[in-house]
């Protein structure tokens, strides 16, 4: 029996790997980062998903997080803002990732600011006083 070639959607098997091959047919890579993006857009992340993501990638729980966002005034940490993303997760779940402790709920520009500074507030310091000399001068 030949092996199959092509993915359901056309997708040439030998030059991306292959993540599931059952009943529905071979799923590859390419395939299964559209069909997320397509969920994500759509808001059709489950509830269950959530708190799965929510348990394995950060440690709280569903509870957990609501708590957070009722603390914070159901907006960012930093900014206030409580515009969140389309696929029914409101704020990012922030935290040290070298310790893995979850230090608050961002919006996606301000989870992105401290990403882009390395999480380190010596340079957001710094980042800070030359807006400060640059913007008054």
């Amino acid at each position: 029996m030949l092996k199959k070639q092509f993915c359901k959607n056309g997708h040439n098997l030998s030059q991306t790997r292959v993540v599931r091959n059952d009943k529905h047919g071979a799923r590859c890579r390419l395939c299964v980062i559209q069909h997320q993006k397509e969920r994500q857009a759509s808001g059709r992340m489950l509830k269950s998903q959530r708190k799965y993501i929510l348990r394995k990638r950060f440690g709280i729980s569903l509870e957990q997080y609501e708590t957070m966002l009722q603390q914070q005034n159901g907006g960012c940490a930093i900014c206030g803002a409580s515009v969140g993303r389309k696929d029914g997760w409101r704020l990012a779940v922030d935290h040290n990732h070298k310790t893995g402790k979850v230090r608050g709920l961002l919006c996606t520009n301000c989870n992105s600011g401290i990403g882009r500074f390395k999480d380190s507030a010596e340079l957001l310091l710094k980042a800070s006083s030359y807006l400060e000399v640059k913007t008054t001068g």
